[in-house]
């Protein structure tokens, strides 16, 4: 049904149909019919009403499922369910603009750059696909656009005293074992939880290994474990000192778990389970400073002494281990190896913010020195 005010033009479709366009004047309905007609040359099926949803679906099942690592599918499918599809899905692959893009993005201004990054990527390889079928001729996603997301925090690696006061704190957790062990071997979360006996070589201490050639990973409620690393550099031997190679052995005497960090049956972790045992941690952190009026929350442990005062994540104490390794002169070839980072960039930009942090502490003392004006200097 032709629209009122509109002037109607009609395109006959190669199966047959009638595909109507309209255009508020004469020449915007026949400059519309032409773009249709060379929309048709190059092959595009101006019939076809596949919406965003479906197609999106089609391009994650067909492109990506079938290749990529559990994480990596569980940061996908977060980006198009919860960022993408609630803003997209129901639009036609052809009515997708630039603008539906743009207005996509908006609610993410706010977010980090990775998944701001991963969201863009996302959508860019869906409307690239979608112009490799023929399905559209161009991608509605401006080559302009960047990622806007907001850059994190520099990342403070904890001082030798604070990992003593963090150690001390968890004295007699479970948690303190795993604590020592990510400080002492720089792993990542997934690559610690993941040790199991067979990649433990700690009958001489003093010549310690762990082998790192598994990733245990936490979707949903599953915990999946994979004979992968997240990257192919993830695959390496670390050294471990000799105390931590002792405790451990210790530690795998106790149990007849093949896991070195597990739950009470055995069993490796879920991730509510690692939350268990991370809480031991959170409990003894000093709570923040009331703010004016505020009431202080019950303390839900007031048996624990709260003496972490400063941030502690698993991922800082994989920062603080590289800071350790880099205060001791290695290169930046032996801590990329030691971290399994594929990219060094990664690393040098560990050793960029310690080489400026460095820097700081050395030359503002020598500037205030020379501003001093002499009477200062001679009190």
């Amino acid at each position: 049904m032709a629209r009122k005010d509109y002037v109607t033009k009609t395109l006959s479709l190669p199966n047959g149909k009638r595909k109507y366009i309209y255009g508020k004047t004469e020449a915007e309905a026949e400059e519309k019919l032409q773009e249709a007609k060379m929309l048709l040359r190059a092959g595009i099926d101006l019939g076809d009403d596949t919406t965003f949803g479906e197609y999106a679906q089609m391009w994650y099942n067909v492109y990506k499922k079938p290749k990529l690592r559990e994480n990596s599918k569980a940061s996908i499918t977060n980006a198009l369910n919860v960022h993408i599809l609630p803003y997209l899905s129901a639009l036609k692959m052809q009515d997708v603009t630039p603008m539906a893009i743009q207005s996509c993005l908006n609610h993410l201004s706010n977010s980090s750059k990775s998944l701001y990054g991963t969201v863009l990527q996302c959508l860019r390889a869906i409307f690239d696909s979608a112009v490799d079928d023929n399905l559209i001729i161009r991608s509605p996603v401006p080559k302009r656009l960047k990622n806007n997301g907001v850059t994190k925090k520099k990342l403070r690696a904890l001082t030798i005293a604070q990992e003593e006061i963090l150690l001390t704190a968890l004295e007699g957790t479970t948690a303190r074992l795993f604590v020592w062990f990510l400080s002492k071997t720089g792993l990542r979360r997934g690559e610690a939880l993941a040790v199991m006996r067979d990649a433990l070589e700690i009958a001489d201490p003093d010549n310690a290994v762990v082998k790192v050639h598994r990733t245990l990973v936490f979707i949903g409620t599953n915990s999946i474990l994979q004979d992968t690393t997240k990257t192919p550099a993830g695959y390496r031997e670390v050294p471990l000192p000799r105390d931590l190679a002792i405790a451990i052995k210790g530690e795998l005497c106790k149990s007849n778990s093949m896991f070195l960090f597990h739950k009470r049956n055995g069993e490796m972790l879920t991730e509510t389970a690692f939350r268990g045992m991370w809480s031991a941690v959170t409990a003894r952190k000093t709570p923040p400073p009331l703010a004016p009026g505020e009431k202080a929350k019950p303390n839900k442990h007031p048996w624990v002494k709260r003496i972490i005062d400063f941030k502690v994540t698993p991922h800082i104490l994989r920062h603080t281990y590289a800071t350790r390794c880099i205060e001791k002169g290695m290169d930046p070839k032996e801590v990329q190896y030691l971290l399994g980072h594929t990219d060094p960039t990664i690393t040098m930009r560990i050793y960029a913010d310690y080489c400026e942090d460095q820097q700081r502490e050395i030359t503002f003392p020598k500037v205030r020195k020379a501003m001093e004006l002499p009477s200062e200097a001679a009190n």
